[in-house]
């Protein structure tokens, strides 16, 4: 099965920790994209979502930890409230 993470060699082990702050939002934002709107039902098992999503684990618990916090709720609804123009 190919996942959707670049793996990194570290001095011990190749690990999926990135290199830089923008490799590790991008891993965030892959796991959103690739999960969709299933992220968002906590009742469903990470590692079956995982499975399904082709998706990382390790990424799904940390984005499902996001959810749990109140700033994450007030910045996506700042979001919402801000008129986009769509080219």
């Amino acid at each position: 099965m190919s996942k959707y993470f670049q793996l990194f060699a570290t001095e011990t082990e190749v690990a999926n920790i990135p290199p830089t702050i923008e490799e590790l939002e991008t891993n965030y934002a892959a796991t959103f994209f690739l999960c969709g709107p299933a992220i968002f039902d906590l009742r469903r098992d990470a590692l079956r979502l995982a499975d399904v999503a082709y998706c990382d684990v390790y990424y799904i618990k940390k984005v499902r930890k996001l959810l749990e916090q109140q700033e994450f709720w007030e910045e996506m609804q700042k979001l919402n409230s801000t008129p986009r123009a769509v080219f």
